[in-house]
């Protein structure tokens, strides 16, 4: 059959929509000068044209894209984001303000995390991040934190600064640059910042994994797909099932082996995993074996991908900001980690691992009823709620363009918000800037020079390779 030009052209144009959570930015000449963004989105014929629009300036220019919807548009409708399996969407939707954010946020039966939930059942079963208000929820995500408990920062700290340290002289090349000075050389992606938050799983964990390469790719397969896979792509959801099915038999294998040692001798293993063997179901009633499974997984899906976007992301942002740079350098020396700190998630707030947290509507909705930003979503829209853009809302956030330090840290997003905040969130408020610490310490830390020295996502969700160089002398 011949198609028409119109419906041709609007096919060809959906084959190369993307969304802007599993593609990488790459380098696009968007129009300059005031609404540029609007105006080129305006300016599209084609519903399809236009979602491909919002996406390339989303992922190339975040700042200025919300900055402009809070302005003048506050809720983008578009074209739905075509999918190959599993839900098909019927718009797609892009929130900046605040209060709509939250409101999007709170509202968990009507914007559910269902987009995570299918994927996850595939692959591990049902877990509290694909669930809204559920026992997975009310139950077993306290019950984690109860095992994950502030004694335990010390600690965490510890070993943290110890694996990172380790994983940066492991991962170090020693090579010369072009006035022959002898210069260390790591590229971070995989040297460090996916590989201290993949060893902390065993070692605070409790789940070691057979080989650090098939944690690795445990991590990597069901993030991408769960987190990231919008458009249901089968070849990335098959990859996170096998990696899924490993994952959990392994770690049934692992359980029982720590059942025996335990039992022989209780005081062998302090770790997470242990600790729910230890208390068995006397704690919490249902933690049974398939759960405990399950539970233990999640402590790697939530951990490396997650973890190593925010280091890497946070030092390519410091490093545009000589001034900051120098002052989260000195905080390092001086080991004044609370102020090392407040450079870390500034510096996020610039560049986040994620701009948006993606959600399912379940039913027809009037978001910002009786405002002027009133809208009406319909059932089966995906719902991009712009976390980012909350976080530069000038009607909440003082100053939003410009890098404060004074800011509390109620005020971020970059964890998650409200009832999906980050399980792990205390350990990442330990672990992202330890890792990024351990980095600064060395002497003239630098990205590498040329396409080198910047992140890499080689087509993909997460940056796959970020080399920086360091004086050795």
């Amino acid at each position: 059959m011949k198609l028409k030009p119109a419906t041709a052209l609007t096919l060809a144009a959906a084959a190369c929509v993307v969304s802007c959570s599993i593609v990488a930015p790459i380098d696009r000449l968007h129009p300059k000068g005031s609404q540029a963004f609007l105006k080129d989105y305006d300016r599209q014929w084609l519903e399809v044209l236009k979602l491909k629009t919002l996406f390339s300036w989303l992922q190339d220019n975040s700042i200025e894209t919300f900055k402009e919807m809070r302005a003048h548009r506050p809720t983008i409708t578009t074209a739905p984001v075509p999918t190959k399996a599993g839900l098909k969407f019927t718009s797609t939707v892009l929130v900046a303000n605040r209060k709509d954010v939250v409101e999007v946020l709170d509202n968990w039966d009507t914007f559910s995390v269902r987009l995570y939930g299918s994927k996850m059942d595939d692959c591990m079963g049902a877990f509290m991040l694909g669930r809204d208000h559920t026992r997975y929820n009310l139950v077993e995500k306290p019950y984690m934190r109860h095992l994950m408990s502030p004694a335990d920062f010390p600690r965490i700290r510890s070993q943290v600064v110890s694996l990172a340290h380790k994983a940066i002289a492991e991962g170090t090349q020693t090579t010369t640059d072009k006035s022959g000075k002898a210069i260390g050389r790591i590229e971070i992606v995989n040297k460090v910042a996916r590989r201290v938050p993949i060893l902390l799983t065993g070692t605070y964990g409790g789940f070691p994994g057979p080989d650090e390469a098939s944690m690795f790719r445990w991590s990597r397969a069901t993030q991408a797909d769960f987190f990231k896979n919008i458009k249901a792509e089968p070849p990335i959801h098959a990859d996170a099932i096998r990696a899924g099915h490993e994952m959990t038999a392994y770690i049934g294998g692992l359980i029982q082996e720590k059942r025996v040692l335990l039992t022989k001798n209780p005081g062998a293993e302090d770790t997470i995993l242990a600790r729910m063997l230890k208390e068995g179901t006397n704690k919490v009633q249902g933690i049974t074996d398939d759960r405990m499974i399950i539970l233990t997984a999640g402590l790697l899906i939530g951990a490396g991908e997650t973890t190593q976007a925010a280091v890497c992301k946070c030092l390519a942002e410091l490093f545009t900001r000589p001034t900051e740079l120098q002052g989260a350098i000195k905080a390092a020396r001086e080991n004044n980690d609370d102020l090392l700190g407040r450079y870390v998630w500034e510096a996020l707030r610039f560049r986040p691992g994620n701009s948006v947290l993606p959600r399912y509507a379940e039913q027809d909705y009037v978001l910002a009823k009786g405002t002027p930003r009133e809208t009406k979503i319909a059932k089966g829209s995906l719902v991009l709620a712009g976390t980012q853009s909350a976080m530069f809302d000038e009607t909440f956030v003082k100053n939003p363009e410009e890098f404060r330090l004074d800011r509390p840290q109620s005020m971020y997003m970059i964890l998650g918000y409200g009832w999906h905040r980050c399980l792990g969130d205390h350990i990442s408020l330990i672990q992202v800037p330890q890792i990024i610490k351990a980095l600064l310490l060395k002497k003239n830390l630098r990205p590498a020079p040329g396409k080198d020295g910047e992140i890499n996502q080689k087509g993909g969700p997460f940056p796959e390779q970020y080399i920086l160089e360091y004086d050795l002398d």
